[in-house]
């Protein structure tokens, strides 16, 4: 499906100015995004240990047993694209466009997100919950050297893949006060990665700001396309 929607949006020419656009990108607004989420980090980091046992130790209710499943479900690839692949597919059918291609960006903001957080979590090493190897334990030779999963735990690939998509859509969604409750699905993954031992709370803190640097990056590119086809109007 996502080839499919791949191959669609080239046909009618979606990635045509983007090299141009990338002529106008500025560093400075995604370096401020990271640099926030960075300082966050390193606050949160202190209470990596107090938040993650809270969060485990979580007795039965609606926010385990119903929200936070979805937020797992949401952090695999399949589940989230599997989502914006079949709402692009309807509205395409549809002939609405201009919607459709809305979720197609949602989701290349969705995967750029991810393959960010994938480089990143490359270059930290940063040991997972059930290594019990506390949150500081940093730039793991034997992770870098055998690339384990073990000691690829910052950011949350998950969560980072959720933003990316769930931050774009909320920039479109400008005046719609709907789009603050999609600001609450990264968190909901987050939770339900801490859950499971497999990240920190401030891996999942980090994530989403990397989910929203791409977001913004996605948005930038679909505002300057709009520019181009309005001046050539």
């Amino acid at each position: 499906m996502i080839i499919l929607m791949a191959v669609l949006e080239l046909r009618d020419g979606y990635f045509r100015g983007f090299l141009p656009y990338l002529k106008t990108v500025k560093a400075a607004p995604y370096l401020l995004i990271l640099l926030v989420s960075g300082a966050c980090v390193l606050c949160v980091t202190f209470a990596d240990e107090a938040v993650l046992r809270y969060v485990r130790d979580l007795g039965p209710g609606f926010l385990k047993d119903r929200l936070i499943p979805i937020g797992g479900y949401l952090g695999k690839f399949y589940g989230l694209w599997l989502i914006l692949a079949g709402l692009y597919l309807l509205f395409f059918v549809l002939r609405r466009r201009l919607v459709s291609a809305c979720f197609f960006t949602a989701t290349l903001a969705s995967a750029l997100s991810g393959l960010l957080a994938h480089i990143i979590k490359h270059l930290f090493q940063r040991a997972r919950p059930f290594t019990d190897n506390g949150p500081y334990h940093f730039f793991d030779l034997h992770g870098l050297l055998h690339s384990t999963r073990e000691f690829q735990s910052f950011p949350s690939g998950d969560v980072a893949v959720v933003a990316g998509a769930t931050g774009y859509l909320f920039l479109i969604l400008k005046g719609n006060p709907l789009r603050y409750f999609l600001l609450l699905l990264p968190v909901l993954t987050g939770f339900s990665r801490v859950a499971n031992n497999k990240h920190w709370p401030s891996d999942a803190l980090f994530a989403i700001g990397v989910g929203l640097a791409a977001g913004y990056f996605m948005h930038q590119f679909r505002l300057y396309v709009e520019r181009r086809k309005s001046v050539s109007q």
